[in-house]
This record gives structure tokens, sequence and C-alpha cells, in this order.
């Protein structure tokens, strides 16, 4: 199940599992969050920092499981929403080189590493930065979405 409209319930619940920092985020800002059966949130996903002019946007997420991360919410919430709605050009995430999860969790969504910031966390704690173009995107999920419809 998805949860849409509750921006602020999604960031904080993003932002509680933030391994080094707690991100602050400035409206406007979207969060999608992933509910289980009983509806208690296991995952979140937070769009940040829109810069409409150049289509850029970040995202971060946050999941207890990977439990409900179907292709139908991926495909919903960055197809329609995000290439969508937004029309974005492209997303950026930035993550820590040890978190092999959630690169993991990059690469299935179709996001290329673009490069490494040395010591952006603080001495010895890299950062990983990573990109989704839309036509990348829509290469990679375009036949999904369409299955799914």
């Amino acid at each position: 199940h998805l949860l849409i409209g509750h921006d602020e319930d999604v960031a904080r619940f993003v932002a509680q599992f933030a391994p080094i920092e707690r991100p602050e985020w400035k409206p406007p800002y979207w969060g999608f969050g992933v509910l289980k059966e009983n509806g208690t949130m296991c995952a979140g996903i937070v769009f940040s920092d829109w810069k409409p002019a150049f289509r850029t946007i970040e995202v971060s997420a946050a999941a207890v499981s990977s439990f409900g991360i179907s292709t139908q919410i991926v495909t919903t919430i960055y197809g329609e929403f995000v290439f969508g709605q937004l029309n974005v050009h492209r997303v950026f995430a930035r993550t820590e080189t040890a978190n092999i999860r959630a690169k993991k969790m990059l690469r299935h969504v179709g996001f290329l590493e673009e490069a490494i910031q040395g010591h952006y966390y603080g001495p010895n704690k890299h950062a990983s930065c990573w990109r989704l173009l839309a036509h990348e995107w829509q290469a990679k999920w375009a036949p999904e979405a369409q299955k799914a419809a």
C-alpha cells in the first residue's frame, strides 16, 4: 500500500533511519510511504531540493525491510510523479560508500554511480553519488509500467 499526502510523516520516518546525519528537509519536499497490511510504515521515500529550472531533484529513502516495495510502487512513484507530474530530468542520491543495501536498491531502480566524494561525511567516511536520468528510467521501467497498467 502506498501512502501519499503525508509528507511530514514520511520525512520523519526516513530521517530516523539516516545512518550518518539526520536530514532536515525544507519545503517543498514530497514523501511517499510504503505501508504493511497492518498499516505500519515499512519504507519511505522523500524527494527534496527540487530545482525546476534545471529539472533536478534529490531522493532519500529508508526501509526496515524490502517488504512491499514492488515494481508497481516504483513505477508509480518515479513514473507518474517524478518523471510524469514534476517532469524531472535528473534524480540524484548520495549514500555512504559502505552502505551496500542502499547502493543495491539504487542500482535496482536504475541509478548509476557517478562519483565518490572523499571524506564527505567526515574523516574516512566517503559518499557515493548516484543519478537517474529520465531516459534511463524510461528504458528500464516503461515496459514494466505498461504491464502493470
